[in-house]
């Protein structure tokens, strides 16, 4: 429980966003703000993406006070390339 913590805000604004998406309110906001909300709701399914990836491949938490190993930087890769690749609809 108190893994799906940290993740709870990402989860409950794409659960919100794409609730609003097929409620058929997406039509209503203007286009400009549809297309940061798409933004938004894919960057935080990225983030999802990149959390669940690390937790299976890696199995690493990174540590700041502990000395710097390979799996460190892979996991901080996965939260930044992963998320943007989402964003861009990659």
């Amino acid at each position: 429980m108190k893994n799906l913590k940290r993740v709870a805000f990402e989860l409950l604004l794409s659960v919100f966003i794409l609730g609003l998406f097929f409620s058929g309110g997406y039509e209503l906001v203007p286009p400009a703000l549809q297309l940061l909300a798409l933004k938004v709701v894919l960057v935080s399914v990225g983030l999802l993406h990149a959390h669940a990836a690390g937790k299976l491949l890696v199995n690493t938490t990174v540590d700041w006070t502990d000395d710097f190993h390979p799996a460190h930087f892979v996991r901080m890769v996965l939260y930044v390339v992963v998320p943007i690749c989402y964003s861009l609809g990659g």
